[in-house]
């Protein structure tokens, strides 16, 4: 635990404990403070630990998101077909198992067919050029403000 990079911002939040309305008739008691400002500290370096992990997560689904071949573009997509800039990462699993069930894209973004063969990325991109047209003009028009 790296508990002495927040030590400083811990006993800060400790000594405001007597600052509250209801403690603030009592005495601050220095070794009370820092053994609670030790115990905030422990929940400090625990949530930075948890986001430190969930970020790793998040790049791992990112990068699933970039192997999922012609499909990897719907993860961008959402229900409403607006374009985000990050890939919807609750999508994944869904494309993952449309990919590995060899689905392909029809016209509509949301909606796929099974096929037996390999994904025809020729006919992809011939079906799918529209949507992306679309998508980039949105993109464009939505961050060029």
């Amino acid at each position: 635990m790296e508990l002495e990079m927040y030590m400083e911002e811990a006993r800060h939040l400790a000594a405001q404990c007597w600052c509250d309305e209801t403690t603030s008739d009592r005495i601050m008691d220095p070794q009370l403070a820092e053994a609670v400002a030790r115990r905030i500290a422990v929940w400090m370096d625990s949530a930075a630990q948890s986001e430190r992990n969930a970020e790793f997560y998040r790049n791992l689904l990112d990068q699933c998101v970039a192997n999922l071949g012609p499909l990897a573009f719907l993860a961008y997509v959402s229900d409403d077909g607006s374009i985000q800039d990050s890939p919807l990462r609750l999508k994944i699993p869904e494309l993952v198992a449309k990919l590995s069930q060899g689905y392909r894209l029809r016209e509509n973004a949301s909606e796929t067919e099974p096929i037996t063969a390999p994904i025809d990325e020729e006919a992809f991109w011939r079906e799918c050029y529209p949507i992306l047209c679309k998508a980039a003009a949105e993109f464009n028009r939505k961050h060029s403000r």
